[in-house]
């Protein structure tokens, strides 16, 4: 039973992003090893920041470039690897809170890695 109906709210404030999906590899029937695929997949979800009390009692998991992502459908189980490319900068999905029974939403922490396309920066 859902608490309140969140699916407005958070249509309201998605936006796009891009989703990064690396595949593990694997060996195929011959014993070789076949190296896994990266795909690029456009997705849409509201991307909110941390409030900075919830930054400061976090005990320094969080930081103030960390996101919140919120999906009214969740990541493919399939899916490993997941990284967000939003607004030129690059997330790891590090957690999700498994609560949608309750909420309606699929919840995800983003944690910061770096600027997309940046000199040096990992991608």
């Amino acid at each position: 039973m859902q608490y309140f109906n969140f699916e407005r709210l958070i249509e309201k404030y998605s936006c796009e992003f891009t989703a990064i999906v690396s595949s593990e590899g694997k060996y195929d029937d011959r014993g070789e090893w076949v190296k896994g695929e990266t795909r690029e997949i456009p997705m849409i979800g509201a991307i909110i920041g941390f409030k900075e009390s919830k930054i400061f009692r976090s005990e320094g998991t969080l930081t103030a470039k960390d996101k919140h992502l919120f999906l009214l459908t969740p990541f493919e189980s399939s899916w490993k690897n997941v990284s967000v490319i939003f607004k030129g900068e690059k997330y790891n999905v590090e957690a999700e809170t498994d609560n949608a029974d309750f909420t309606g939403f699929y919840s995800y922490v983003l944690k910061y890695v770096s600027a997309f396309g940046e000199a040096g920066a990992e991608q």
